[in-house]
C-alpha cells in the first residue's frame, strides 16, 4: 500500500488493521486473535465530518492527523483483544501484550498509557460529530444547502482536537516512548494506510 499523504476532500483512509493485529501477535499462541482479526475486517477512518467541505487546514502536527487518528484507533483494537484474551488466558494476554508494545517501539508501560488519550479523543469526536450532523440535518429540513465554511470549521476543530491528543498522548511517554511510537507510526503504520475515494 502507499504510504499515506494528506487527505484531499472526497477522500477517507483505511488500514490493514488484521494485518496489523496478525503482526502483533504471530508469535503468541492466543485463541482468540484470528476473532479479533476478522471482527475489524474493512475498518475505515470518515476524515472529518463530509470531509468534501474542507477549505482550510489547522498548523501542522507532529504526525499527520488523519494517520494519528487511524493509529489510535488501532491501539484500541490491539487492546480489547488482549483483555479479550485475559478472560481465557491471562500467561497468554501478557504475551499479547508485550508482543503490541514491541511491535509499536514502546514499552509496555507506555503501551497502557495509549488508551485512555484515545478514550478521551473519541468522546470529544462523538460530540463533535453529533453537533455537525445536527447542523446538516438543520440546513437540509430547511431546504438549504450546509455551508461550506461552516463545513470547514467542523473539520479544523476535529483536527485541533486531535493535534491535542498528540500534544497528551507525547507529554504522558517517556522520551524514549515517544520516539519509538513515533517512528512506528510515521513509518510501518503509515505504510499500511491507504487513501479511498468516498462513495
Amino acid at each position: 500500500m502507499a504510504e499515506c499523504a494528506t487527505i484531499k476532500p472526497g477522500e477517507t483512509v483505511k488500514s490493514s488493521v488484521p494485518y496489523l493485529l496478525y503482526e502483533a501477535f504471530r508469535h503468541v499462541g492466543a485463541k482468540n486473535v484470528s476473532r479479533a482479526c476478522s471482527s475489524v475486517v474493512g475498518i475505515g477512518l470518515l476524515c472529518g465530518i463530509l470531509a468534501f467541505g474542507q477549505t482550510a487546514s489547522p498548523p501542522p502536527a507532529p504526525v499527520d492527523t488523519n494517520v494519528f487518528e487511524e493509529f489510535l484507533r488501532f491501539q484500541n483494537f490491539l487492546l480489547s483483544a488482549i483483555q479479550e484474551e485475559k478472560g481465557v488466558d491471562t500467561g497468554s494476554s501478557d504475551a499479547m501484550r508485550s508482543s503490541a508494545a514491541a511491535l509499536l517501539k514502546i514499552g509496555t508501560a507506555g503501551f497502557d498509557k495509549i488508551n485512555p488519550v484515545y478514550v478521551t479523543l473519541k468522546a470529544k469526536l462523538d460530540g463533535l460529530d453529533s453537533e455537525g450532523v445536527a447542523y446538516v440535518s438543520s440546513t437540509a429540513g430547511n431546504g438549504k444547502q450546509a455551508d461550506v465554511k461552516v463545513l470547514a470549521g467542523f473539520e479544523a476543530r476535529r483536527q485541533t482536537l486531535v493535534q491535542a491528543a498528540i500534544a497528551s498522548l507525547q507529554s504522558r511517554l517517556s522520551k524514549g516512548d515517544w520516539s519509538g511510537l513515533y517512528g512506528y507510526v510515521t513509518g510501518d503504520f503509515s505504510k499500511n494506510i491507504t487513501r479511498v475515494p468516498v462513495k
